[in-house]
């Protein structure tokens, strides 16, 4: 028993399907609204201006990471040369007496040498105190913000957006999807 649907109830259903396609249409456009005030609001935090403090930390960071391999130079130097070890209170003597320079790699971790050369890294081992102070005293001509975000705020804020983001995503290509599987796309 085939029942025949007449031409008002194809109609009906027809509006029903159009009122459903423009509901996702419009929650689609919504979500979009949403995900460009995201977008705007990440762009923000990231491109606002740090206070001075929190530039500082930058600068400490790369300082630690620019001297990391400075130790690491010694620990080979002492695998391959023996240094410190190998070189006897004798030399050590001889080399005072006589105004020679002591084989110590002071500069560059690996050979000892009258200073002509060195790695960077020993550098910022050495001295990473005296330039992040000075670099600091340096950048105190500028204007720094007084109150910012902080990093870690930034950072929390950040990761919120970002899995609002995902979240968004989803729920997107879910509508979307349904949108598709109702034929009315345009």
């Amino acid at each position: 028993m085939d029942k025949k649907i007449s031409k008002t109830e194809v109609k009906g259903l027809i509006s029903k399907l159009r009122n459903a396609a423009d509901t996702i249409k419009s929650q689609i456009h919504e979500i979009d609204q949403r995900v460009e005030k995201l977008f705007v609001e990440k762009e923000l935090i990231e491109e606002t201006q740090l206070t001075k403090e929190d530039f500082m930390f930058y600068v400490r960071e790369d300082i630690r990471q620019r001297a990391a391999n400075y130790p690491n130079r010694l620990r080979l130097c002492a695998k391959k040369t023996g240094f410190p070890f190998n070189v006897s209170f004798s030399q050590l003597e001889r080399n005072i007496k006589s105004g020679t320079f002591q084989p110590f790699p002071y500069l560059d971790g690996e050979t000892a040498h009258n200073g002509s050369s060195f790695d960077v890294s020993a550098i910022y081992w050495l001295f990473g105190e005296q330039i992040e102070q000075r670099f600091s005293d340096a950048i105190d001509q500028f204007k720094w913000p007084v109150n910012s975000m902080t990093i870690e705020e930034r950072r929390k804020r950040i990761a919120e957006i970002d899995a609002e983001l995902e979240q968004l995503e989803e729920d997107r290509n879910s509508l979307t999807s349904d949108l598709m599987s109702t034929g009315m796309t345009q």
